[in-house]
């Protein structure tokens, strides 16, 4: 991706949501080599295209010239027949939940119908709008989109507050791969990236009793190509947040909700990585 000009853009947390519009412009304009602003024009006569979660995230937090991850893509296709004859006819693969994965030069998007995203599909959530899709993610930093076509970007009002203050709460609970978002948040805590809520530290608690140490490891290790956790890091990371909702009186049997409290971070002075964290990771 080109270099960006160091300007109000390349600031840290973007301080409007007019920033953030710029950035995702620029991102779409030069990634993969300039391919993904015409596919987007093309997907666009199925319907409305969402970019969602992750990238907006990142774009939120970062200058674009930082942007390295995978796009996800949602289309609010009035005939799902219609969405998979378009994809019949690319190199694309199917992925989870009845998507397309489709790579380009340099980078990939992951593409869904509004109807067959997870959430929507099985019922956990009753949506049919992209502003019901913010409603879906796990953490709260993930529940932003933009609408391709009109420009429109959806998210909380406190949204870019919450990621100046470095705190990330649980949004939506239900997940189909509840081992693998206990090690994204396994993850960020290590990456001294952010604080957690009560909240989040609450549900993270109960996860990290439903699987074993090794699994967790294991887990992260097959994920991700650089890992943060060993069994010393996670065992350790469980003591700090149960003695966090002890101290914040929460109930370790009952865990009853309660107001929202941070879980301060870094850990850098109590937990000994097994790696060095590489600059800017997170999740």
């Amino acid at each position: 991706m080109p270099n960006w000009r160091r300007s109000e853009v390349d600031l840290a947390v973007a301080n409007s949501l007019d920033l953030v519009r710029r950035r995702v412009r620029y991102v779409v304009k030069h990634y993969a080599q300039g391919e993904l602003a015409p596919f987007l024009s093309d997907l666009g006569q199925l319907g409305e295209v969402v970019l969602f979660g992750g990238v907006l995230r990142d774009l939120a937090l970062n200058s674009p010239s930082n942007f390295r991850s995978d796009v996800d893509l949602v289309v609010v296709a009035s005939s799902e027949r219609a969405f998979d004859r378009f994809f019949s006819n690319k190199n694309a693969r199917i992925n989870r939940f009845g998507g397309y994965r489709l790579a380009l030069s340099g980078g990939s998007v992951d593409v869904w119908p509004l109807q067959r995203t997870w959430a929507f599909r099985t019922g956990a959530i009753n949506g049919s709008s992209p502003r019901d899709l913010i409603r879906t993610t796990y953490f709260s930093w993930d529940s932003i989109a933009y609408s391709w076509q009109t420009g429109r970007i959806l998210c909380r009002p406190a949204y870019l507050e919450e990621l100046s203050s470095r705190i990330v709460d649980l949004e939506f609970p239900d997940n189909p791969y509840p081992l693998g978002v206990l090690v994204r948040t396994l993850r960020l805590m290590t990456s001294r990236r952010a604080g957690l809520t009560n909240r989040l530290a609450r549900h993270t608690y109960r996860l990290m009793k439903m699987y074993s140490v090794h699994e967790i490891v294991k887990a992260e290790r097959r994920g991700f190509p650089l890992s943060y956790l060993s069994d010393d890091v996670v065992a350790q990371l469980s003591e700090l947040i149960m003695d966090f909702l002890l101290r914040s009186g929460t109930s370790l049997s009952i865990l009853s909700p309660k107001l929202l409290t941070q879980l301060v971070l870094p850990f850098s002075k109590e937990v000994q990585f097994r790696q060095s964290i590489r600059q800017g990771e997170y999740f």
